[in-house]
């Protein structure tokens, strides 16, 4: 991940447009803890309770937690011009 941080730094200005890439891919990797460990977290959750539908709360939780951040911090962009 450090490597995403450090690779705008290593080229021109004049090509810093791939910092966005190295947003993407950062959110990415957070994308992928909580997606990788999906199975060994519903299993742990499972084992712990003893009920088998115990496990899908986390997927939904994840899920609600990512619908309202978007909801809170990605701006609307309904008729307004995105060229600016």
């Amino acid at each position: 991940m450090i490597l995403y941080a450090l690779r705008p730094n290593a080229n021109p200005s004049s090509f810093r447009p791939i910092g966005v890439h190295t947003l993407e891919s950062t959110v990415g990797d957070l994308a992928g803890w909580f997606g990788g460990f999906l199975p060994v977290t519903a299993f742990a959750m499972v084992a712990a309770t003893g009920d088998i539908y115990y496990g899908l709360w986390y997927p939904v939780v994840i899920a609600a937690a990512t619908a309202v951040i978007g909801l809170l911090f990605l701006p609307e962009t309904f008729r307004r011009n995105i060229d600016d």
